[in-house]
């Protein structure tokens, strides 16, 4: 009965959180179009010192040549 205990996984772990912000540009005409896009995310984990982040970017376009040939 005298004996202290100690609660270490209550002290130890915390709570995890995770966010991703996303952004897409489209645009074109008749003969050129594109797209260009952006991605963060990012995730804390449940144990400290722990977590993840990413950022992607994108960019992709087409442009018409000839009436059978895209580029």
């Amino acid at each position: 009965p005298t004996t202290q205990l100690y609660d270490n996984i209550h002290n130890f772990f915390t709570t995890g959180f995770s966010q991703r912000h996303t952004v897409d540009v489209e645009g074109g005409g008749d003969v050129t179009t594109y797209r260009l896009s952006g991605s963060y995310f990012d995730q804390k984990g449940i144990i400290p010192q722990t977590g993840y982040q990413r950022l992607t970017l994108g960019l992709n376009g087409t442009v018409k040549v000839s009436k059978k040939f895209n580029i």
